[in-house]
């Protein structure tokens, strides 16, 4: 005969799918429609995905213990079923920031029951809502009245830690199989989390703390002195790291010589009330430029960065520091993934040994009562992912025999670095008769357009101006098909769309041809005619060789606002 506890951990695991001892829980949403058919979650199309991945990683898909934060199917599956709209919620409703109805209520408390029966070594949140339920990670969004989680993109892969009400158990964040089935370039980077993260749970024991590390982020000048003598008699590798405040002035400088030992470098903060603190006095701070200049300046230095790029123009601009990388991450990945992600904290996730999402740790840092060591803190951090992402990437260089092409790209990074500091001519009075003349072109057309279609049929405003009023005037005014983006499949009039509409209707070609003629001017106006140019009275922009992937050079705006993307050119529309 079951005793009374025996049936109330029974249950616990209705619904559930795999052994009740599992060391691994996964937490997935919701029910679909086969979920619900079956009573059972993950055994639809989701499941399938998710199946063949954890293979993958090496995890049998028996070994884990699959569930969801509500063991039930919305109507129409639809979340919001289980929430309480903003308006007329109350306090009363709130759970973990967002008002939640009994259903979702009841599903968090026998989630935290069951994962307390099963015990496991690691819970993996698949989704948003579950990284909500189980983390204090998920920032709060309003969607249609509801309030809704975010920031699965940015924690997955993350090892953290799960609320103190789930026991504090590492918790491994990661895309959930449908979102990976509406975007499939999201299963590369979950399959390596599985594997990278959650496979070491099949042995004993499993490590999921950081390694220690040495960080000095309020040093004395005497520490900096010290650490900068140092630098400057060994040499060897470096990798550096700026933050900038409001893209004009270097906050901080963080550098780091191995994965476990950096040191920010801090220049300035602000006090309680905004005003201006500089960390050093003047003759500390200027001993402190000229000691880095030699560093960063030395040959026998091998400066790693990200994206270094940005960082080198504002070395240049202020101090007049010419810092050569030698090896830049971003450029790395691209030359390897070309087309994947490659921001810094994309990188660590994918080639640190422990990574957990920092990039928002220095957020409004300048405002915060401690705000400034968070700031010191964060740029230290970049350091010492940034050095270690370069060594797992040089080893990844080395086994695809691409070593040689990386040092042929990393040349091309030096010659993108002189473009960028030494800009082109900007004649400034021609372009000020240029801008003239556009804005009589772009008056002209638009008053043709204007006298074309009057504002009174469109809603009484300038309906050139509104991708909706034109889509009104041109699908359901005039009756013409409706013409889709070819990638989000949602409607759209850009001029892909005038342009198909030309072709099939000449005689709107009059009107088409004004529009995307407008356009074109307005385009060239604000992103070529009113480019910033710099002091220097020269047009700076800043190229990266590491962006596109088809390998062109992208080219955008430098760190400090000025200049543009000169690529992508409008031309004027051909009567």
């Amino acid at each position: 005969m079951k005793s009374q506890s025996d049936s109330h951990t029974a249950g616990l695991f209705q619904g559930t799918r795999g052994p009740r001892d599992s060391r691994i829980v996964l937490v997935g949403e919701a029910w679909g429609e086969e979920e619900a058919r079956q009573g059972r979650p993950f055994v639809g199309t989701s499941g399938w995905i998710l199946d063949k991945m954890l293979v993958e990683a090496g995890i049998p898909p028996d070994s884990v213990l699959m569930t969801n934060v509500v063991g039930q199917r919305p109507p129409g599956n639809d979340f919001n079923h289980f929430l309480v709209p903003n308006k007329g919620s109350t306090n009363a409703d709130l759970l973990f920031g967002i008002p939640a109805g009994p259903d979702l209520q009841r599903g968090v408390t026998h989630l935290g029951q069951l994962i307390s029966a099963c015990n496991p070594s690691l819970v993996v949140a698949a989704g948003a809502w579950p990284l909500w339920a189980l983390s204090t990670h998920a920032s709060v969004k309003t969607v249609k009245g509801y309030s809704h989680p975010s920031g699965i993109a940015n924690w997955r892969g993350s090892q953290t830690h799960t609320r103190e009400v789930f026991g504090s158990r590492p918790l491994l964040p990661i895309y959930h199989p449908a979102a990976i089935a509406r975007e499939w370039k999201l299963r590369a980077v979950t399959v390596h989390d599985l594997r990278a993260r959650a496979a070491r749970f099949l042995k004993n024991p499993a490590t999921w703390k950081p390694l220690s590390q040495s960080i000095q982020h309020k040093p004395t000048y005497g520490e900096v002195v010290d650490v900068l003598a140092t630098i400057e008699a060994v040499g060897g590798r470096l990798a550096v790291d700026i933050e900038t405040y409001r893209r004009r002035w270097i906050s901080c400088v963080g550098l780091a010589w191995s994965k476990r030992e950096a040191i920010c470098l801090p220049f300035f903060s602000f006090d309680p009330g905004g005003a201006y603190r500089p960390y050093w006095t003047p003759e500390q701070e200027q001993d402190i430029w000229l000691r880095l200049r030699r560093i960063l300046q030395d040959p026998t230095i091998r400066i790693i960065g990200q994206n270094f790029g940005y960082d080198t123009q504002f070395f240049h601009r202020w101090y007049d520091i010419h810092a050569l990388c030698a090896f830049d991450t971003m450029v790395a990945h691209h030359l390897l993934y070309p087309g994947t992600p490659k921001g810094l904290d994309d990188l660590a996730s994918l080639y640190c040994d422990h990574y957990c999402f920092w990039k928002k740790e220095s957020q409004d840092w300048d405002t915060k009562e401690f705000g400034a060591e968070a700031h010191w803190l964060y740029n230290a951090k970049d350091c010492l992912y940034t050095y270690e992402v370069a060594e797992a990437l040089r080893e990844v260089l080395a086994a695809e025999g691409m070593t040689g092409l990386f040092d042929f790209q990393m040349q091309q990074w030096r010659l993108a670095r002189e473009m960028t500091l030494r800009g082109v001519a900007y004649d400034t009075d021609y372009i000020a008769e240029l801008r003239k003349h556009l804005a009589a072109d772009a008056a002209e057309t638009a008053a043709w357009l204007a006298q074309a279609v009057p504002f009174e049929i469109t809603g009484g405003t300038p309906w050139y101006n509104s991708p909706a009023q034109m889509m009104d005037l041109f699908y359901q005014r005039l009756g013409l098909p409706i013409k889709k983006h070819k990638k989000t499949k949602q409607p759209t009039i850009d001029d892909s769309a005038l342009v198909e509409i030309e072709e099939k209707h000449p005689w709107l070609s009059g009107l088409t041809q004004r529009v995307r003629h407008l356009r074109s001017v307005r385009v060239f106006t604000s992103h070529f005619i009113d480019a910033r140019p710099s002091a220097d009275g020269r047009l700076h922009c800043q190229f990266n060789p590491a962006h596109p992937e088809t390998f062109r050079w992208s080219s955008s705006a430098t760190g400090f606002g000025e200049g543009t993307n000169l690529q992508n050119v409008p031309k004027p529309v051909e009567d």
